[in-house]
């Protein structure tokens, strides 16, 4: 077995960053920011509090349309996720943008019950931005929510290696993630059969849906589903959207499953593709 090295891991992502940058200038400064927390976040060891459910109450979970951590009692291990969104804070600095950390480290010792509360709004799908926190670090809202959620992500991927083998066996034909409930950054249309699979970049897991149909609506009729390309290209990468419930998947091929370290990534190298998606109308 043919071991890859860290080094030559943050070097692929560290090329594969610079070349979205060289492609599109514009995102040259998220792409920055990327290069800067993306291998921290890589170096993380996934782990978490465990949580308690049994394959017969995750099952059922499941066939009644909630995720899996729906409505549990979960417990963030705080010393190691404030530990980690310091140390993300102090990478981005380092890139310039509008973070101190230490500014931030004295604020959540100084007021632990609202930082508790700021993680679990991210944590909870469709949670509220935590705009009021980044205000008071003088920090941007998007950039703050950028790390906080960067922050959970090994939490997320130590719950979700907890909990996907409970869901064998058990159909999910739902577009949100079925272990936390967050929407899929993209689909991918996997090995030689080009199966279509949802990623989520929150907890990295990987579900099945059926090709034909809309991963938010289930509408499988082809005359109200459309595809959007980008100019001059009609393979590769593109947006499946739908005319009945107004929203759009972003597609991208990949053969293999993209790591969960490279889900931002692509991603980002894509984010033109929702851009033409919205001109579309589509949400």
């Amino acid at each position: 077995m043919t071991v890859i090295s860290s080094d030559t891991k943050d070097e692929f992502l560290l090329r594969r960053l610079n070349e979205i940058a060289g492609q599109s200038p514009p995102l040259a400064p998220v792409a920055r920011l990327y290069s800067a927390v993306l291998p921290l976040l890589r170096e993380e060891e996934p782990r978490a509090v465990p949580v308690s459910l049994s394959q017969d109450m995750a099952h059922e979970k499941l066939e009644s349309g909630r995720h899996l951590l729906h409505d549990l009692d979960v417990e963030l291990d705080i010393p190691a996720v404030s530990g980690l969104l310091v140390r993300l804070a102090s990478a981005a600095g380092q890139t310039g943008e509008n973070v101190d950390a230490e500014r931030l480290q004295a604020w959540i010792r100084d007021h632990e019950e609202d930082f508790v509360d700021v993680m679990q709004s991210v944590l909870v799908a469709g949670g509220r931005l935590p705009s009021y926190a980044a205000e008071r670090l003088g920090m941007d809202a998007a950039v703050f929510r950028t790390l906080a959620q960067s922050a959970l992500k090994p939490t997320l991927r130590a719950w979700r290696m907890q909990l996907a083998p409970l869901a064998a066996g058990i159909t999910w034909n739902r577009g949100s993630c079925f272990v936390c409930g967050s929407a899929p950054v993209f689909g991918e249309l996997q090995g030689n059969v080009q199966a279509l699979h949802l990623r989520c970049g929150s907890c990295g897991a990987d579900w099945e849906h059926p090709r034909l149909a809309c991963v938010f609506c289930g509408n499988d009729d082809h005359r109200t589903r459309t595809s959007l390309f980008r100019a001059g290209e009609h393979r590769n990468a593109h947006v499946e959207a739908c005319d009945r419930c107004k929203r759009y998947l972003k597609i991208i091929p990949a053969f293999s499953p993209t790591h969960v370290d490279m889900l931002s990534v692509e991603d980002l190298a894509t984010l033109d593709l929702d851009h033409i998606a919205v001109e579309h109308g589509y949400l």
